[in-house]
C-alpha cells in the first residue's frame, strides 16, 4: 500500500468515525447507551464494517440493536 493509500484509507476511517458518532447522537440522543457505543465504534478499524453500521443506523430502532451488530 502507497503512503497516499494509506492516508486516504486514514482520512475515509476518520470521516466514517466522526458521522456515525454524529448520526448516533441525533437519532438516540446523549444517554448513556450512546455513550458506551461510541467507546466501541472508535475501535473499529475496518472500513467495510464501519460502512455497514452507518446503513444499519437508519434501520436501528435502539442502540442496544446497534452494539448487537457490532459485537457479530
Amino acid at each position: 500500500m502507497t503512503l497516499a493509500e494509506k492516508l486516504r484509507n486514514e482520512g475515509l476511517e476518520q470521516g466514517l468515525l466522526e458521522g456515525i458518532e454524529f448520526s448516533v447522537g441525533i437519532k438516540f440522543g446523549d444517554s448513556d447507551d450512546c455513550k458506551s457505543i461510541t467507546a466501541k465504534i472508535k475501535n473499529i478499524r475496518d472500513i467495510k464494517q464501519l460502512k455497514a453500521l452507518k446503513g444499519k443506523i437508519k434501520s436501528a430502532k435502539t442502540v442496544p440493536e446497534l452494539i448487537k451488530f457490532i459485537e457479530n
